[in-house]
């Protein structure tokens, strides 16, 4: 999905931000096996903490970096 996200054109920079919210299904593993991209962030939770955490944790990662 990330891959096909990547591939769509745009007349501005991109950045898309993967908060994993401790899933157990494997989305730690296929994450990690994505090749490094500029425009991806991935934030991984060690539990699930639900919407309410995610969603700033993702925010969050972006404001440590400076952007």
């Amino acid at each position: 999905m990330i891959e096909r996200l990547l591939r769509i054109e745009l007349p501005v920079a991109r950045e898309i931000i993967v908060v994993n919210d401790g899933s157990t299904d494997g989305t730690r593993a296929a994450l990690e096996e994505m090749p490094p991209d500029a425009a991806v962030q991935v934030v991984h939770s060690d539990r699930n903490r639900g919407k309410g955490h995610a969603m700033p944790s993702g925010r969050g990662s972006r404001e440590l970096e400076g952007r």
